[in-house]
């Protein structure tokens, strides 16, 4: 992969030079919050931070977000490295942070936790290096085993993957690069031991207001629910709720019920719905001066240790 940065000319030019000066000295703060869940996520939904129990910023990072997995009394979040900005997978307890033992030189993020036949697995994001991946889990500390490839995607590199089973199916909802295009895919398999492939209905959305998946599709009573991120104005601007009324091997069709927005903050972005509370992430735009090293650094080496299996 090579970046590449033109100029051009006339507002293109400037547009760029914003861009430039943007990323070289602005970051975003990132935090997670845990707020009581709402009785309903239909309609507008305003969450306040008055109300939030607001996580501990851990010490080297320069931000938590993605709380995308809650499993055994622990949830499951991105960490951002104080030094390169490389995703780290975090635990939180309830009390202390602690890491997965990945691969520090590597990014990873959108932590989803998955159980299939007795078994649990870590499914983050590795778009940056690597095709969609299951990580063994150890259901009674914080490891992870030997990388398992999800047979068929491995050539694939997919943004905020979001796996769902239903009815003797997997379901896999994930955004596919360039991540401009806003292009939400969906794949099926009726096992996660089978080759994934590309559900008939896909694209399912398309555009930055439905294109990206805002956390796990969600289901209560019967009614299933997915999260997008809606990029519209801000990047992670808040969380729009959509219902998807069938979901199939072979159809495909949802309506946008709900939106999800944070008072006197930017988000959510991402949300995680966990029996009676509702996990996510704001942010806030502030001056960083190592900001385009980090980065410059996260893409260096993501690059280089990039995985082509």
């Amino acid at each position: 992969m090579t970046l590449k940065f033109q100029l051009g000319s006339g507002a293109n030019s400037l547009k760029g030079i914003r861009w430039f000066i943007y990323a070289s000295i602005i970051e975003k703060k990132w935090r997670i919050a845990q707020v009581t869940l709402p009785p309903t996520l239909i309609g507008n939904t305003v969450l306040s931070l008055e109300k939030s129990k607001i996580l501990p910023q851990p010490t080297m990072t320069v931000f938590s977000a993605d709380p995308c997995g809650y499993f055994n009394d622990l949830l499951y979040a991105e960490l951002a490295n104080s030094f390169n900005g490389n995703g780290r997978i975090g635990v939180w307890d309830g009390h202390n942070w602690a890491y997965l033992n990945l691969p520090r030189r590597l990014h990873f993020a959108f932590p989803q936790i998955v159980e299939d036949r007795g078994n649990v697995y870590l499914f983050p994001e590795t778009s940056f290096h690597a095709g969609p991946s299951l990580f063994p889990l150890d259901q009674y500390s914080v490891k992870v085993g030997i990388q398992k490839k999800l047979i068929g995607l491995e050539g694939e590199r997919l943004i905020d993957g979001a796996l769902f089973f239903l009815k003797n199916s997997w379901y896999l909802f994930a955004t596919a690069q360039p991540e401009a295009s806003g292009e939400l895919n969906l794949w099926t398999s009726p096992s996660l031991e089978v080759a994934f492939t590309r559900h008939p209905s896909s694209p399912i959305a398309i555009g930055s207001k439905f294109g990206r998946m805002g956390g796990p599709v969600y289901m209560k009573d019967g009614e299933i629910y997915r999260f997008a991120q809606n990029s519209t104005k801000h990047y992670g601007g808040s969380v729009e709720v959509m219902k998807i009324l069938k979901i199939s091997e072979v159809d495909y069709s949802e309506i946008h019920v709900g939106s999800i927005s944070i008072n006197g903050k930017i988000g959510p972005h991402t949300i995680l719905v966990n029996e009676n509370s509702l996990f996510f992430d704001y942010y806030s735009e502030k001056v960083a001066l190592f900001a385009g090293v980090r980065r410059l650094s996260q893409f260096a080496l993501n690059t280089l240790f990039q995985k082509n299996d």
